[in-house]
């Protein structure tokens, strides 16, 4: 009977240990690798000087950034503790969206004027500096409190796991 308890605990626990992988492995995919991808995009474009390249890479960025937008807090800052601006996805959004204007008026310039140059070193430094804070905020979506109940359910299957499988008590 005692064995019997033992794998049925086991069992128990294993289920829970794949239930927290797997609704830690899902919270990534929805919340953390958008963003990944959105940075992918970003030194793109800094890699890139063809205004339709660009606005290719930026429609991309914003789709991944959409994903995510509604898993944001209101204030849209994932911050909780000491939030900043260059944290603040509104504020990225509205960089974003001055990316864009620039790339309109410079796309009506010659390629080989010093205004098409110029303006292309604003957007790649725009950029950069978009990238620095998406980058900045990216740890922080991590910090909700369903990663913390999900790792959490992992964690006490675990321990549930090992005291079942060594007989010892964690």
């Amino acid at each position: 009977m005692n064995m019997q308890k033992r794998n049925a605990g086991a069992i128990i626990f294993s289920i829970l240990v794949i239930a927290g992988f797997s609704l830690s492995v899902n919270f990534y995919q929805e919340s953390v690798h958008p963003l990944e991808l959105a940075i992918s995009h970003l030194k793109e474009i800094t890699a890139s000087s063809d205004p339709k390249t660009i606005r290719e890479h930026i429609s991309a960025m914003n789709y991944h950034v959409d994903k995510i937008w509604d898993k944001l807090p209101e204030s849209k800052n994932p911050v909780w503790i000491y939030p900043t601006e260059s944290t603040n996805f509104a504020r990225i959004q509205s960089d974003v969206d001055r990316i864009v204007v620039s790339l309109d008026k410079i796309s009506a310039v010659p390629r080989d004027s010093s205004a098409y140059h110029t303006g292309m070193m604003d957007i790649k430094e725009r950029t950069r500096h978009i990238q620095e804070n998406i980058s900045d905020a990216m740890p922080y979506m991590y910090g909700t409190l369903s990663m913390a109940f999900f790792n959490s359910i992992l964690l006490v299957g675990l321990m549930g796991l090992i005291e079942r499988i060594t007989g010892k008590p964690y």
